[in-house]
């Protein structure tokens, strides 16, 4: 059996999984409604799609709204409704402390950003290794010459 761990960390990958494949519609519906800061306060401002940078300061961390998010993964992992969402409820009114405790309160743009970031950074180490050449390869005398020897 799972550790409450493990549990979070699949539904991350199922959320960002969905999330991506789901972007354009996700954020269409945030852009007419709202969506939520990591911290918990609603944001009004335009929620705006790949012009967040990691390096980039000037906007706060986002996600959907708690409710979307509930629903989407309820359905990705029925169990979770069956066992968990109960109690959660039970314990937790406030929707956004359900997103804190399942670990799911971060900003999906900016989570896919950084696993993009860290694929291309392996694969830079990855070509740069194929890249060295090995010396004890190539003749000793291997050089160009300006006549013909024949």
């Amino acid at each position: 059996m799972e550790n409450f761990e493990e549990i979070k960390a699949r539904l991350k990958k199922k959320w960002l999984h969905y999330y991506k494949h789901n972007r354009q519609w996700i954020n269409k519906y945030c852009q007419e409604n709202y969506f939520v800061s990591v911290q918990g306060s609603f944001e009004g401002e335009t929620w705006e799609t790949g012009e967040r940078s990691l390096d980039d300061k000037r906007f706060s961390e986002v996600h959907p709204p708690s409710e979307l998010i509930i629903g989407v993964i309820t359905a990705l992992e029925p169990f979770l409704a069956q066992y968990w969402l109960g109690a959660f409820m039970d314990l937790y009114a406030n929707k956004e402390k359900i997103i804190v405790a399942l670990g799911l309160n971060f900003d999906s743009e900016l989570e896919l950003k950084k696993i993009e970031q860290k694929k291309w950074e392996n694969q830079q180490l990855v070509l740069e290794s194929e890249v060295i050449l090995d010396v004890k390869n190539f003749p000793e005398n291997h050089y160009l010459s300006t006549t013909d020897d024949k």
